[in-house]
C-alpha cells in the first residue's frame, strides 16, 4: 500500500496557511498600532497616561515611545512564530513563509521610519516661514510661527530664544526680559546667547543706576565664560565696571578687548571709550593718543562712506572729546543739508550730538577762562534749545546759577523755566536746592530738596543731599534723615560720600562705633576731606583712642580749610 505523501497533508497544509494568517495580522496590528492609538489616545490606556505626563514628553517623546513599542510587539510575534515551527521539526515551512515575514518586516519598518520621522519636515517648514517672516518685518506672523514650533519640539531653547528677540522687534521688552531670564537664570548657568542678550540689556538700561548695573553681574559673568575671546563681551564688561566705579577693571577689559579680533569700527569706539577711561583716571597722556587713533579711523571711513550716519556722530564725539570744537561743529552742521526726514532716529541723534556740543564747549570755555559767564549761558541756552532734556547742560546752568550777579540770576530763572516745562523736575529741583545750600538759605534748600525726593525717591544724590539738610538744620530729625541715607545705600552701597553722610548722622546720634565703620569705609575716597578728618578725631575721642584721635587731628591741621 503506498501511503500519501506528508507534504500533500491537506492538514498540514491548512495549519501553514493559518499560522501565515495569524502571523500577517499579527504583524500589521502591531505595526499599526502606534498610528492608530495616536488617532485615539483617549481609547487607548496607554496614552491615558501619557495625557497627564509632562507636556515634553507628551509632545516630543510619545511618538517614537509608540513605535518602538510597536516594532518590538512585531519583533516579539516573529520571535514566537519562528520557535513554534522550528519545535515542530520542520524547516520548510520557514522557508515558505519567509516572503511574507520579510514583506511585513519592510512595511513595519517604512511606518516607524514614518512615525518617527513624521514632525520633521513639519519643523522645517514652520523654521523657513518664521525666518521669512522675520525678514521681512511681518512679526506677527513670525511669532505665530515660532510658537506652533515650540508647541512641536517642545520649546528648545534656541526657539524660545527667537520667540523673544520677535518679541524685541515688537517693543515688548519686559516680555522679552521675562522670556530671557527664563533661559538664562542669573543664579545659575542658562542658554549662553540669553545670558549675552540680559548682560547688554541691563548695562545699556542703567542710566548710571549702579542697582540694575548689579542685576548684569552674573550675565556678565556667563558671557565671558561662554565667548572668552570676544571683544564685544570685553566691551560690555569694561561698561559694567566703569558704571559700578571700578575703573581699574573696567581698563583692563578695554585694553583686552582691543587685543581681540574686532571690526576696525568697533575698535575704534573702544579707544574712544578707553580715551575717556583715563581721564577719568586723571591720566591725560595716555587718553589723547587713544582718542587721536580713533578720530583717525573716523575721519577715513567718513570719506568713503559719507552717508554713514553712526561714522560722522562718533567723529563728533572724539573731535568734542579732543576739544576740537571747529570741527565737530562743521561735522554736525552737515546734517542739516542732508534729508533725514525718514529716518527721525538719526535726526535725532544728531540733535543731541548738537546738544552735546554746546553743552561742552560752555563747559571747556569756562574752565578755560576763554568765555565769560553771559557767553557760556548762551551756550548752555543753545543746548537746551536743541535738547530740553539735556541733564549736563542743566547741571551746567546749576553751577552758573551758584555765582553771584545778573547771569546767576538768569540761569536760576532758565531753571525754573525748566520747571515750568514740565523738564527734569527732580533734577531742576534737586539743582534749585543745592543753590539755595550754597547762598547759605537752608530752609529754601530743604524745601527744594524735599520736593526733589517726592518726585524720584531712587535718585541717590537727592536723598543722600536731603539726609544731611534734615540732619544739619536748627531742629534736625535725625530719626527720618538716618532711614532716607539707609534707603540710599541700599541703591549704591560702596558711594563713599554716601557712607561718610550716614557716618556723620551717626555721630549726632552718638552711636560711635556704627559711625566709625562708615566713616572709614569713606577715608581712602576721601582722604583729603577736613572735614572727615575731623570727625574720626571726635569719634575715636570718644571710644578711649586717644592716639589715633590725635593722628587725625594733626591731618586736619595740614589739609587748608578748603579742602
Amino acid at each position: 500500500m503506498i501511503g500519501r505523501r506528508r507534504g500533500r497533508d491537506p492538514r498540514r497544509r491548512r495549519h501553514v496557511r493559518q499560522a501565515l494568517g495569524r502571523l500577517t495580522a499579527n504583524l500589521a496590528w502591531r505595526v499599526q498600532s502606534p498610528l492608530r492609538a495616536l488617532r485615539a489616545t483617549r481609547e487607548r490606556r496607554r496614552l491615558r497616561r501619557l495625557a497627564h505626563a509632562p507636556s515634553l514628553y507628551r509632545r516630543v517623546l510619545s511618538v517614537p515611545v509608540l513605535a518602538i513599542r510597536g516594532v518590538a510587539h512585531g519583533l516579539r510575534s516573529i520571535a514566537l512564530w519562528l520557535w513554534r515551527l522550528l519545535s515542530q521539526g520542520d524547516v520548510r515551512y520557514l522557508v515558505q513563509g519567509l516572503p511574507a515575514v520579510l514583506v511585513a518586516g519592510l512595511v513595519g519598518t517604512v511606518a516607524g521610519a514614518a512615525v518617527l520621522s513624521s514632525h520633521t519636515p513639519l519643523m522645517t517648514r514652520y523654521q523657513r516661514a518664521a525666518s521669512s517672516a522675520l525678514r521681512s518685518e511681518q512679526y506677527r506672523t513670525a511669532e505665530l510661527y515660532y510658537e506652533r514650533l515650540a508647541q512641536i519640539d517642545g520649546g528648545k531653547p534656541d526657539t524660545r530664544y527667537a520667540l523673544a528677540k520677535v518679541a524685541e522687534s515688537q517693543q515688548q521688552f519686559d516680555r522679552t526680559r521675562s522670556i530671557m531670564l527664563k533661559l538664562a537664570p542669573k543664579d545659575q548657568k542658562g542658554y549662553a546667547p540669553a545670558h549675552t542678550w540680559l548682560a547688554q540689556y541691563y548695562v545699556d538700561s542703567a542710566d548710571g543706576r549702579r542697582d540694575v548695573l548689579r542685576e548684569a553681574g552674573p550675565h556678565i559673568t556667563q558671557f565671558l565664560a561662554s565667548e572668552p575671546d570676544s571683544a564685544l563681551a570685553h566691551a560690555v564688561a569694561a561698561r559694567y565696571f566703569a558704571g559700578m566705579g571700578q575703573l581699574r577693571e573696567a581698563e583692563n577689559h578695554l585694553v583686552m578687548s582691543l587685543r581681540l579680533d574686532a571690526p576696525d569700527e568697533l575698535k575704534s569706539d573702544l579707544r574712544l571709550s578707553l580715551a575717556r577711561l583715563y581721564v577719568l583716571q586723571g591720566n591725560h597722556a595716555l587718553a589723547r593718543p587713544e582718542a587721536e587713533a580713533a578720530i583717525t579711523y573716523y575721519r577715513r571711513r567718513a570719506q568713503t562712506d559719507p552717508g554713514n550716519h553712526s561714522v560722522r556722530l562718533a567723529w563728533a564725539e572724539a573731535a568734542l572729546f579732543l576739544e576740537l570744537f571747529d570741527e565737530a561743529e562743521q561735522v554736525l552742521q552737515a546734517w542739516q543739508t542732508m534729508d533725514l526726514s525718514d529716518d527721525s532716529q538719526i535726526r535725532s541723534a544728531y540733535i543731541n550730538r548738537m546738544s552735546q556740543f554746546y553743552t561742552t564747549k560752555a563747559t571747556v570755555f569756562g574752565r578755560q577762562g576763554k568765555a565769560g559767564l553771559v557767553e557760556q549761558l548762551d551756550w548752555i541756552d543753545l543746548a537746551l534749545q536743541y535738547n530740553p532734556k539735556n541733564l549736563a547742560a542743566i547741571h551746567g546752568i546749576m553751577a552758573l546759577a551758584e555765582k553771584r550777579g545778573t547771569v546767576a540770576d538768569e540761569a536760576r530763572t532758565k531753571l525754573k523755566e525748566a520747571l515750568a516745562n514740565g523738564i527734569a523736575p527732580a533734577t531742576a529741583h534737586f539743582i534749585l536746592g543745592n543753590v539755595a545750600w550754597e547762598r547759605g538759605e537752608p530752609d529754601a534748600a530743604r524745601e527744594q530738596m524735599e520736593i526733589a525726593y517726592r518726585l524720584n525717591p531712587r535718585m541717590p544724590d537727592v536723598g543722600n543731599n536731603l539726609a544731611w539738610y534734615l540732619a544739619d538744620a536748627q531742629s534736625p530729625d535725625l530719626s527720618r534723615a538716618l532711614n532716607i541715607i539707609n534707603g540710599v545705600l541700599e541703591v549704591d552701597p560702596s558711594h563713599a560720600g554716601y557712607r561718610e553722610t550716614r557716618g556723620q548722622i551717626l555721630v549726632k546720634l552718638g552711636r560711635w562705633r556704627d559711625a566709625l565703620v562708615d566713616l572709614e569705609t569713606a577715608l581712602p575716597t576721601m582722604r583729603d576731606d577736613r572735614n572727615l578728618h575731623s570727625t574720626l578725631a571726635t569719634v575715636y575721642r570718644n571710644l578711649g583712642d586717644t592716639e589715633m584721635a590725635s593722628q587725625h587731628e594733626r591731618i586736619v591741621l595740614k589739609l587748608s580749610p578748603k579742602e
